[in-house]
């Protein structure tokens, strides 16, 4: 299933300690406020990604996150 790869790849994993990710975000450029609100997306994401989230792809904007109970990865 295209779900449990992404997952073996990272995605939707918890970030981690959000003192170390965002002290890692201003070390690559993002400003405090930056770096507070991408950490927030990806806790977001880690608690609400599933196999009933569907994801979209646009080669300019990379990937879409949807989450649709009635849509499955797969």
């Amino acid at each position: 299933m295209l779900y449990n790869s992404l997952k073996e790849e990272g995605l939707g994993q918890e970030p981690g300690d959000a003192k170390s990710i965002i002290s890692n975000l201003l070390t690559i450029g993002l400003n405090d406020n930056e770096a507070k609100e991408q950490y927030e997306a990806e806790l977001t994401f880690s608690k609400e990604f599933s196999s009933q989230s569907w994801l979209t792809y646009d080669k300019y904007d990379d990937f879409f996150w949807h989450s649709n109970e009635n849509l499955k990865v797969t």
